[in-house]
Formats: structure tokens, C-alpha cells, sequence
């Protein structure tokens, strides 16, 4: 059975009165739950939205941002792949002219080489020839020179087999000295 105080509290607080509750003190507990409420509302809950929020956009902005990163990085390769194969081509374009130039440069060597080796040989055929015509006028002189000596001995002495013989032996020996 209850006791006396409990009916009373029962009979007098209605609804609030059967749960247990003194209706002066729930309205004091619910006034101060209102402004605890009201306290971390408007001093630890709304700070605390406003960090999560702007955290997410930090975050929201991190992604986009690693996003775009990500496209400008695949298209800083491609670029970077496109300028190495110009480069590549242009490299062998230049391997390509520098063979040219060298193989040309070579054939102009080759061809001036040439030239003048025709030249020195030319000169060379010339000068022999030169000394070929002089040495045979050396030569002619040295005959006449001879057959004038010869004919001068012959005619001052008197011809026979023994002044022949001299004769030739004296035109031999001065053939021989020059």
C-alpha cells in the first residue's frame, strides 16, 4: 500500500503526479536543461558545425584541387611526351642534315684533293717534258759539239787506219770526260 504522502502527491499532481515527478522541480530541471541547452547551442554546438563545415570544405576543396592536380599532371605528361618526340625528330633531323653537311664537306675535300693531285701531275708531266726537249737539246749540242770536234781532227790530220782509230778513241774519251 502506499503511504499517505504519496497519495497525496498522486491525487494532487494528476499525470506529472502518477510518474513520480514534483511539478516545482521537473519546471526548475526543465528551465535549467533549456538554458544548458541554449549555453552549449549557442557556444559549443554552433562552433563545432561551423569547424565540421568548414573542415568539409577544406576537404571538399583538397579533393578537388588533388583532382585537378591529377588532370594537369596527365596533361603536363602528354605535353612532356609530345615535346620529347618533337625533340626526337628534330634530333634526327639534325643527325640527319649534319650527315648531309659532312658528306658533302667530304665529297668537296675529296674533289679539291683530286684536283689538285691532277694539278701537281699536270705540272709534273710538264716539267718532265720541259727537261725531256732541254735534255735533248743538251743532247743535240753535245752531238754537234762532237761531230764538230771529230770533223775538225779529221781534217787537220791526213786519214788512215792508224789516225782513225786514234781519232775515235780521242772522240770517246772526250765524249766521255763531259
Amino acid at each position: 500500500m502506499a503511504t499517505q504522502t504519496e497519495q497525496s502527491t498522486e491525487n494532487s499532481g494528476g499525470v506529472v503526479g502518477t510518474l513520480g515527478l514534483k511539478g516545482d522541480v521537473f519546471l526548475a530541471q526543465l528551465v535549467n536543461f533549456l538554458i544548458i541547452l541554449f549555453v552549449l547551442w549557442r557556444w559549443a554546438y554552433k562552433p563545432i558545425v561551423a569547424m565540421l563545415e568548414a573542415r568539409e570544405k577544406r576537404i571538399a576543396e583538397g579533393l578537388a584541387n588533388a583532382d585537378a592536380a591529377g588532370v594537369r599532371l596527365k596533361d603536363i605528361e602528354k605535353e612532356h611526351a609530345a615535346a620529347l618526340g618533337a625533340a626526337r625528330v628534330e634530333a634526327a633531323a639534325f643527325l640527319q642534315d649534319a650527315h648531309k653537311l659532312a658528306e658533302d664537306k667530304r665529297a668537296e675535300t675529296l674533289e679539291k684533293a683530286r684536283a689538285e693531285v691532277n694539278k701537281l701531275v699536270a705540272d709534273a708531266r710538264k716539267n718532265i717534258a720541259d727537261e725531256r726537249v732541254e735534255a735533248e737539246k743538251q743532247l743535240k749540242k753535245e752531238i754537234t759539239a762532237l761531230v764538230v770536234s771529230t770533223a775538225e781532227l779529221v781534217l787537220k790530220d791526213k786519214i788512215d787506219a792508224k789516225t782513225d782509230a786514234s781519232l775515235a778513241e780521242k772522240t770517246l774519251k772526250k765524249a766521255k770526260k763531259k
